[in-house]
């Protein structure tokens, strides 16, 4: 399912914030920022979407970055995708 919802939604719903780490694939050494702008950051290259950044990290496969990379919260880890649906449940 594709969403009109972006990075910069969650930023201003404060369910993101710039500067935040998230994980691909849970996995901590491969993280991406995310910017004030509603991108991300990934081994210095900037991507506008959560997608294309997961492409990069997974050296050019095509992926769905929603559901490939996390953020660690106060009870364990939580997808874009989550994240999105919780807003869009707003």
């Amino acid at each position: 399912m594709n969403s009109p919802v972006s990075l910069s939604d969650l930023i201003r719903a404060r369910l993101l914030r710039p500067g935040q780490q998230l994980a691909f694939r849970k996995q901590e050494r491969r993280k991406a920022t995310v910017t004030s702008e509603g991108t991300l950051t990934f081994q210095g290259h900037e991507y506008a979407t959560p997608s294309k950044a997961a492409s990069a990290a997974a050296g050019g496969t095509s992926l769905n970055g929603w559901v490939c990379w996390f953020v660690k919260g106060e009870h364990g880890w939580v997808s874009l995708l989550q994240l999105r649906e919780g807003f869009l449940d707003r």
